[in-house]
């Protein structure tokens, strides 16, 4: 199979969508995804991003799809002990190293194409939750960094398993506080 920015995952959605990382450009990362990855962005793009775009009939555009390791790395750890990584290694006890890394890295959906953080413009990020929480099978639900004051602040990671959803809904707050469920 020939991977091309063009080639199409969903009605709305083609594989740049997926591919897309202001971090990667940023630090000239390549982040194509490997051919064995097409099914799962695709099964991504057919039960998350286009029954959204479906739905509310305004455009998407991914904040983050796939990551490739080396983008994940510079995302989650890049040295940084205060990062998501350095925080996960911390709750249990570990030494932040590369051992530890493949550990972490081997949980997350992102390099396996399974989730999407996104936005909607013109749509609060609580609305987006509240209406994938009701009428999508999901793996994870996450309202990230949501303020009630603003409705546009945060965004939505969804995620999707073809194994099994686990339904898993919650939010993370400023500081990295979690709570279950998306409403308040």
């Amino acid at each position: 199979m020939l991977i091309t920015p063009n080639l199409v995952l969903s009605h709305n959605f083609p594989l740049r969508d997926a591919m897309r990382s202001s971090t990667a450009d940023r630090f000239g990362i390549d982040n194509t995804p490997p051919a064995i990855l097409i099914p799962a962005l695709r099964y991504t793009a057919e039960n998350i991003a286009q029954p959204c775009r479906d739905y509310w009939a305004l455009p998407i555009t991914p904040n983050s799809w796939f990551r490739c390791e080396q983008l994940e790395k510079q995302i989650c750890w890049a040295g940084r002990l205060d990062s998501s990584f350095g925080r996960w290694c911390k709750k249990r006890q570990l030494s932040v190293n590369e051992k530890n890394w493949k550990k972490y890295f081997a949980k997350k959906q992102h390099p396996k194409g399974n989730a999407l953080d996104f936005e909607i413009p013109g749509i609060s990020n609580l609305s987006l939750a509240r209406w994938i929480d009701r009428h999508l099978d999901y793996d994870q639900l996450i309202l990230e960094f949501h303020d009630p004051a603003d409705p546009r602040s945060g965004w939505v990671h969804c995620s999707t398993n073809p194994d099994g959803n686990r339904r898993q809904a919650f939010r993370i707050m400023k500081g990295g506080r979690i709570r279950q469920g998306i409403d308040d």
